[in-house]
């Protein structure tokens, strides 16, 4: 199951980098450079997302490397959101009601961490399991 949360993660991030509109309003909010880190890293944690869909034998190794993707994304979302609150470009009520395009944008680092969190706890479970089934033998 951790290997779909992680496919889903990295497709979360992956769409964060691919899509026009993130750099579009990082672009109108903060410098040109931060869009390019942004971009950078989230292509990084997306690539290195998928890459830990392959390390199912090693579930120590897994671990350890989800626990530093996950820090990579909240580093991606500090500044992402940072950027875009230092622009002035962070809200998402108007006098016309909720921009719900523009929320789904914001929450596409945390929707990351949150597979990459449900991923952990899958693998974390899996390494409980095993740990019992070599104390059974």
């Amino acid at each position: 199951m951790q290997s779909l949360y992680l496919l889903l993660a990295a497709a979360a991030l992956g769409l964060l980098v691919l899509a026009p509109v993130p750099g579009q309003l990082l672009a109108l909010a903060g410098p040109g450079w931060l869009v390019l880190l942004v971009r950078a890293l989230g292509a990084v944690l997306a690539l290195g997302t998928v890459g830990l869909i392959f390390l199912y034998r090693q579930l120590s190794r897994q671990r350890k490397l989800v626990v530093l993707a996950q820090l990579g994304v909240l580093l991606l979302s500090a500044l992402y959101l940072g950027g875009l609150y230092v622009g002035g470009a962070l809200g998402v009520r108007t006098t016309e009601g909720i921009l719900w395009e523009r929320l789904f944008w914001l929450a596409l680092p945390l929707i990351a961490y949150l597979f990459l969190r449900l991923a952990r706890r899958g693998i974390e479970h899996d390494l409980a399991l095993l740990q019992s089934m070599h104390r059974l033998r």
